[in-house]
């Protein structure tokens, strides 16, 4: 699963927040069965898109005390440094 982002305006950011806590309640359903097997890992769900996506979301989250537990959100952030390459990536949040 995946989720690209050209460019942070507004009408391309501002329901991402929404959209990445509307996915996390799609699969709490599975997270109850994966309660038996706590071996099964979460979901992993990719977003790419430009710097500075990672912070914003974070703090979209942060702000409205939103938690995500069901699911893993990546981001990749597409950043130019022609010494280590174009892509870095972080984890949006830790589940627990």
């Amino acid at each position: 699963h995946s989720i690209y982002i050209t460019h942070m305006h507004g009408d391309h950011i501002f329901g991402l927040p929404s959209l990445l806590l509307a996915i996390n309640v799609a699969y709490k359903v599975s997270s109850q069965e994966r309660r038996h097997d706590k071996n099964q890992e979460l979901p992993v769900v990719h977003i790419f898109g430009p710097e500075g996506l990672y912070n914003y979301l974070a703090v979209a989250l942060k702000i409205s005390q939103s938690q995500i537990f069901n699911v893993t959100f990546v981001v990749h952030e597409l950043v130019v440094d022609p010494e280590k390459g174009m892509l870095t990536q972080r984890k949006l949040q830790q589940n627990k």
